[in-house]
């Protein structure tokens, strides 16, 4: 168990204008899909698909809460609040549990440290006198609340044996459980209740042995909610000695959740919230919530009623007038493909790819991050905006390319071009299916000259540029390698490094005239080291370092190329090779066992290296010395699962993009400019 002091009010959005101190984590976070709230005090919680933020009623400020200020870890499954005993109680889908008390966050690991095979997922908490009971993907825990400590666990499937518990309901005597195989009870103060046999299982119910997601005592009778098909559920009230039941809200469809609170039951739906009158034994659509979208759930006292709702974050409603809406700024998704910097203005894609070339489906929509603020554009009629570039001599100007679609060009924030099948005439773009928008691109750069060069991947030309005066060529060279080319960067002697699917590398140079090919420099090549030795070739990334040295991230680690610069000639002296790295006094290939999705360079040479389950390494300039390493489990990471990193070069501030969201870092290390003005001592 571990205890962190905090103070929640100092964590208010208004500290994000601050300036970012060395060592100093920043989580980016969307908090528009609300599905939980509870109240504290003055405090109410809005847990999101992504994260948690509080109101304050006081004064009506938000903070977001997470790993960087105190929480133990990531994607809530539950959360409760009982004022009467000060204390809120959040559970994580990997069963760690923190309770805040006060200004203290106290975490309690034991469920997720302990082995358990099977799910371990926490559905729901419901206090019950001086404890807690979770409901768990293997049974129930109880918790005492005033010792942080687990109690007792209850296994109350058939022989004993583990059932994922949904929900538990009380009504004063007995404990009513929902599960995956149906409702059971048993009287919560009997110490025979950790027997599985002292549990009394309902039998009466035409879906007696199905899955029952949410369960609540209401009027002395008890209401649960079970799955009658994947796509139907069956609302039941059941007498609480399991000897009758009726169907309720027969006709009202898309049944979600029920929830009672502040002697309220609620049935919610995918569009509005049906509140039970007792006095005609129905449930009513209030014409009190009517107009709030996307409700998932709800937290009430007095005339106030905070809504957790799907596309709004959280909603308040006060009265009959006060209506507002909350959520800290952020992306829109936690899905990140691809990102660029210049000038400190970060522009993200969300798009993505199955596999290397397969599109995943995704909205069109491209992020901004500028001042503290993310900003979005989107085009509804388009999929997978995956890749985006920044021209670093016009920043104004951006270009995203598509897995379809072809290119966007942005200017000022505005969609100003497409080039697509639209416009074949004005560029030299081709689709992989005559007749439809399949222009795929793969990878992109700006050249010195602000020529931008593309791999317009599945093709015969699969070479492109788009020249600074608007106009295009493509090239094929097909007769050298019709393997598809991927992803690509441009090294400061001008030649285009190209990933080739799954089969190593392309070097092509034009020697600085695009419109002759009589001097233009191809070559397919594969990783081999001196000795002839065949290295991985299955390449993920690739980055050029300060020193010209080209590193590529592989499924098998890291491969360097010390010599780029003979890659057309000198062959001799071309070849690619594998850091040695002392580990426990062994010889050991740099990362080997680890697949390297994401490299950057830093202001100081030092490689910045995203993996796929193992997070961020920081190594020195050889890459001989690991500095750090980041991990979702030593440090504020999000999640393993590094997407991609890249570095602001005027802050230092390290951009990461993981599997559930960006996060960011304060570095010590920054780009030298290319002249010396405004010289300031930094962080004086």
């Amino acid at each position: 168990m571990k205890k962190l002091i905090i103070i929640i009010l100092l964590f208010a959005f208004n500290y994000a204008n601050s300036q970012n101190t060395i060592g100093e984590w920043e989580v980016h976070l969307p908090y528009y899909n609300g599905k939980l709230v509870t109240k504290n005090k003055d405090i109410v919680y809005c847990v999101t698909e992504d994260g948690l933020f509080t109101y304050n009623e006081t004064d009506n400020s938000l903070a977001a809460l997470s790993k960087i200020n105190g929480l133990s870890d990531v994607n809530i499954s539950a959360i409760n609040a009982n004022e009467e005993l000060d204390i809120v109680i959040i559970a994580y889908e990997n069963s760690n549990i923190d309770l805040i008390k006060g200004n203290e966050i106290i975490n309690i690991s034991d469920i997720k440290d302990k082995q358990i095979i099977g799910n371990k997922r926490v559905n729901s908490i419901l206090f019950v006198k001086d404890y807690v009971y979770l409901s768990c993907g293997f049974g129930i825990v109880k918790l005492n609340i005033e010792k942080n400590e687990i109690s007792d666990t209850y296994y109350i499937g058939e022989d004993g044996l583990q059932i994922n518990v949904t929900e538990l309901s009380y009504d004063g005597t007995y404990l009513y459980a929902a599960t995956e195989q149906g409702i059971y009870k048993a009287e919560e103060a009997k110490p025979e209740i950790v027997n599985y046999e002292s549990w009394e299982k309902c039998t009466i119910l035409p879906t007696s042995d199905n899955e029952f997601t949410h369960i609540s005592v209401f009027e002395n009778k008890l209401y649960t909610l079970g799955n009658y098909s994947p796509d139907s559920s069956i609302l039941y009230q059941v007498s609480l000695d399991f000897n009758s039941f009726e169907f309720a809200a027969e006709n009202i469809y898309k049944k979600k959740k029920i929830k009672t609170i502040n002697n309220e039951l609620i049935l919610f739906v995918d569009t509005g919230m049906y509140f039970y009158n007792s006095a005609n034994e129905k449930f009513e659509h209030s014409e009190r919530v009517y107009s709030w979208p996307s409700p998932r759930d709800v937290f009430l006292y007095d005339d106030v009623m905070y809504i957790a709702s799907y596309n709004r974050g959280l909603l308040k409603k006060k009265g009959n007038n006060e209506r507002a809406a909350y959520q800290p700024n952020g992306p829109v998704y936690t899905e990140t493909f691809d990102i660029d910097i210049v000038n400190s203005k970060l522009w993200a894609t969300r798009g993505g790819r199955v596999s290397n070339t397969g599109r995943a489906n995704f909205s069109a929509l491209a992020y901004t991050y500028e001042a503290k603020k993310w900003s979005y554009i989107a085009n509804k009629n388009q999929r997978d905006w995956t890749l985006v570039k920044i021209n670093p001599k016009d920043p104004k100007q951006v270009f995203i390319g598509c897995t379809n679609y072809g290119l966007v060009e942005v200017y000022d924030n505005e969609i100003v071009k497409q080039y697509d099948t639209s416009n074949f005439s004005e560029h030299t773009l081709q689709t992989i299916i005559q007749g439809k928008n399949y222009i795929r691109i793969g990878g992109f750069a700006f050249d010195d000259d602000q020529n931008l060069w593309m791999t317009n991947f599945g093709v015969d030309e699969q070479i492109s540029v788009r020249k600074k005066d608007g106009t295009w060529k493509s090239f094929n060279h097909k007769d050298v390698f019709d393997v598809i080319a991927l992803d690509m960067i441009i090294t400061q002697n001008n030649t285009k490094w190209l990933i080739l699917r799954r089969t190593g590398l392309a070097a092509f140079n034009d020697n600085g005239t695009i419109d002759d090919e009589t001097d233009d420099q191809v070559r397919q090549f594969k990783n081999v080291d001196k000795d002839g030795t065949i290295l991985p070739n299955y390449i993920y990334t690739i980055a050029e370092d300060n020193e010209g040295v080209i590193w590529l991230g592989t499924n098998e680690g890291i491969v360097v190329y010390y010599n780029p610069e003979n890659v057309f000639e000198n062959q001799e002296y071309f070849y690619a090779s594998q850091i040695v790295v002392d580990v426990n006094g062994e010889g050991k290939h740099l990362l080997k066992t680890e697949l390297i999705q994401t490299i950057d360079i830093d202001g100081a040479n030092r490689k910045w290296i995203g993996t796929q389950k193992s997070g961020v390494f920081l190594l020195s300039p050889d890459g001989t010395r690991e500095i750090e390493h980041f991990t979702e489990e030593n440090s504020p990471l999000l999640s393993n699962d590094i997407k991609k990193i890249k570095i602001d070069d005027d802050t230092g501030i390290v951009y990461i993009a993981t599997s559930r969201g960006i996060i960011s870092y304060k570095s010590d290390a920054t780009e030298a400019g290319e002249f010396f003005a405004d010289v300031y001592a930094y962080p004086n």
